[in-house]
């Protein structure tokens, strides 16, 4: 039978720090009970087994005196309870129940460990490794498992923490809180131009759409931080996203998230390049009754076929190039002759063309540049304004301005003039002969100098570039050379130079047109019909003395229209006609060639080698020259002909000798091979009619004969019939036989 446990034998851990009777083993001094005097006190001894003390009550034992001099506590043994004074149950002061161990504390303050397996604490239920709590469908769960925290829907919670660290807020597809990896992403999160959800770590921040109402601060626009926007950037007039995929018919419609309106006729660009795929689509809004969806005109720009579109995703940028007349601003770094910015419009097709406005940067390819140069540029091909370093300012067109200043000129109405309006230029108007440009005097028409719109031009003195302007003259200031308006008696002189003195330069033109001038070198046309130059006579032809045509027999030189020629007065010389005969009398020509056309079948005297050519353009068909011996040499590509009486009488070539007549031979007649004939001799064939045989004049009469030579003597003769023949004056007929 388990001991009993009392007020004596109960563990007190802390009894070392209190002050005890070591005599007693515990039990109360009897100085401490004697000096007890407090009157119902309803405390007693419990090691005398519970006795009372007089108007003692049955409430519990406690130590007499328990609390010390010290200001320490001893132990306390209760039966009932214990509470303050000013306890009210669940409202103020504390109550012990020393029966159940109920306890009630206003406020408690506990600094080592709570332990409870069940029971309630502020609402949630106690359980083994949670608190709970439900109310209106909702459950609260703080738990020590792997979710921490759980509080929503009994099994679906809207929120929960688990101990890796991590947040989900929402049921079906919670927003993640990751405090591990200092992350909020959503549960569907896919990176990429056409992913899904949402993520935020330090280093980005990836969405779908971004609208911000205040301040928007990035890293990348941030002051002082360098920005990069890769590839081009248009500002439109308007733009949205995709709300809906479309396909790639040509049917589907488009869904915006209707941030903005469209109107009919609006142009549409969608291009996106994912991996080494782009794509770039325009199309054209036809209608807009069921905004924000559209129906559209798709791949304008003919890249695609018949329902073969891009497949554009739900969250692909929309740009609203609007319409015809309308424009934007478009900059880029990786179009060709990049960088630059340009402002545009266009005519309703901007996937062909674009009027470009202003461009700054990169000029190439913009009016009229075709190089490299940055500068700024205006305007279109007639009216403009630009500016690079290497050609300055440059402007084309009207320039109208009405007030302000150029240089310190000041601009009015219809005048350019200094502060003091005594230089001036004026565009005014009136019903005289106004006055365009004036100095000396604020008063155009007082000024010493002026110029009107008539172009009179007044000045009462000064210079021109050196040049001094008097009453009658403009003249250098040492007045060697000028021009004079002073009208006197005489032929007076107009220009002069040279000389101080004009009737005496060196150079001088008279009113009547009389030119002198001692040496000239004249460059261009001189016309003349007149007069001399030299020895010659300027008239119709260019003549000394009086060989007035190009072919007479006087002497001198004559050059016309009609010809040249040069005489001496006993002939005609020599002349070249106007037609290119040239005949020389008696003279000799000298070096060089001589043909008798430039090009096609000619004649060329070539002096060079001494020979007389027969061309066909460039080729050389035969030529007669000399031999080193004084011999004559006939030479051709072809056969040589030659001729008597209007026929051919004998020819040369590469068979043999033909001849009409007789053929005589000075000595012996031998072979081609040089020999006086061979074991069967040599042949003399049919065009040969006559020779000479081992020196013995043997007359040949043949008509179609063959003759056939040995060793000088004739060894056959054929023939056709008919044919007669004399040897040694000796004819006989031959019938094919031989002799």
């Amino acid at each position: 039978m388990a001991t009993q446990e009392t007020y004596e034998n109960i563990d007190r851990p802390y009894n070392q720090f209190l002050e005890r009777d070591s005599q007693s083993g515990g039990a109360i001094p009897s100085a401490v009970q004697s000096a007890q005097g407090v009157a119902n006190s309803g405390v007693n001894t419990p090691a005398s087994g519970g006795g009372t003390a007089a108007n003692s009550s049955d409430n519990g034992g406690v130590e007499q005196m328990p609390i010390k001099n010290d200001g320490n506590i001893g132990d306390v043994w209760i039966r009932n309870f214990i509470r303050s004074e000013n306890w009210k149950p669940k409202k103020v002061g504390f109550n012990i129940d020393g029966q159940t161990g109920y306890a009630e504390f206003c406020n408690v303050y506990i600094s080592g460990e709570i332990e409870a397996l069940s029971g309630l604490i502020g609402g949630f239920t106690i359980g083994d490794t949670d608190l709970s709590a439900t109310a209106s469908g909702n459950k609260t769960i703080l738990s020590s498992g792997t979710v921490s925290f759980a509080s929503g829907p009994d099994g679906d919670p809207n929120i929960q923490i688990t101990q890796a660290g991590r947040i989900l807020v929402g049921a079906d597809e919670p927003i993640v809180i990751d405090g591990v990896d200092k992350e909020i992403e959503s549960n569907n999160y896919v990176s990429g131009a056409f992913g899904t959800g949402f993520h935020l770590d330090s280093d980005l921040l990836e969405v779908g759409n971004i609208a911000c109402r205040g301040i928007f601060r990035t890293a990348v626009f941030q002051k002082d931080i360098v920005n990069v926007i890769a590839g081009s950037f248009v500002v439109a007039p308007n733009g949205d996203v995709l709300d809906v995929d479309m396909t790639a018919n040509d049917n589907s419609t488009l869904t915006i998230k209707g941030t903005v309106t469209l109107s009919t006729n609006d142009i549409l660009r969608i291009k996106e390049v994912n991996g080494t795929i782009s794509n770039d689509e325009w199309m054209r809004v036809m209608d807009i009754s069921q905004t924000p969806t559209y129906v559209v005109a798709r791949d304008l720009s003919g890249n695609y076929g018949a329902d073969a579109n891009p497949t554009w995703k739900k969250g692909s940028a929309v740009i609203d190039y609007g319409q015809s007349g309308q424009g934007g601003v478009y900059m880029t770094a990786s179009d060709s002759s990049a960088p630059y910015l340009s402002v545009y419009d266009h005519t309703g097709s901007p996937w062909n063309s674009i009027n470009t406005r202003l461009r700054l940067g990169n000029l190439n390819g913009f009016l009229g540049y075709s190089t490299d140069l940055y500068g700024i540029a205006i305007g279109e091909t007639d009216k403009y304004l630009k500016y690079d370093p290497t050609n300055g300012l440059q402007v084309k067109g009207n320039i109208t301005a009405t007030t302000g200043a150029i240089g310190g000129w000041v601009i009015g109405a219809t005048s350019l003039m200094d502060v003091a309006g005594a230089v001036g230029m004026s565009s005014e108007v009136t019903v005289g002969d106004d006055i365009r440009f004036w100095a000396g005097n604020a008063v155009p028409a007082s000024a010493p100098f002026k110029v009107t719109e008539a172009g009179v031009l007044t000045s009462s003195s000064g210079s021109i570039g050196g040049w001094v302007i008097d009453a009658t003259s403009i003249k250098d200031v040492a007045g060697v050379v000028g021009m004079s308006s002073a009208v006197t008696a005489g032929d007076d002189v107009r220009f002069w130079a040279g000389d101080a003195t004009p009737g005496s330069a060196e150079f001088r033109v008279t009113e009547a047109g009389v030119l002198t001038a001692s040496n000239a070198n004249i460059t261009g046309a001189i016309t003349a019909n007149s007069g001399t130059i030299g020895s010659f006579t300027i008239g119709t032809y260019l003549y000394t003395g009086t060989k007035t045509a190009y072919n007479d027999a006087n002497a001198g030189v004559h050059v016309g229209s009609d010809g040249i020629g040069l005489g001496t007065g006993t002939g005609t010389g020599f002349t070249v006609s106007s037609a290119g005969a040239l005949s020389v009398l008696g003279g000799t020509v000298t070096g060089g060639t001589i043909q008798t056309a430039s090009s096609g079948y000619r004649l060329k005297l070539n002096g060079g080698n001494a020979s007389l050519e027969c061309l066909s353009n460039d080729t050389v068909l035969g030529y007669i020259t000399t031999s080193a011996a004084g011999n004559i040499i006939i030479a051709a590509d072809d056969d040589v002909y030659f001729y008597a009486g209007g026929a051919e009488r004998a020819h040369v070539g590469t068979n043999g000798i033909f001849s009409e007549a007789d053929i005589q031979c000075g000595d012996v007649f031998k072979s081609s091979d040089g020999s006086s004939g061979g074991s069967d001799g040599f042949t003399v064939i049919t065009d040969i009619y006559g020779g000479f045989v081992s020196g013995t004049e043997h007359w040949i009469y043949k008509k179609y004969k063959t003759l056939t030579f040995k060793d000088g003597l004739i060894t056959n003769v054929s023939a056709t019939s008919g044919a007669t023949m004399v040897l040694d004056n000796v004819w006989c007929d031959t019938h094919g036989g031989a002799i």
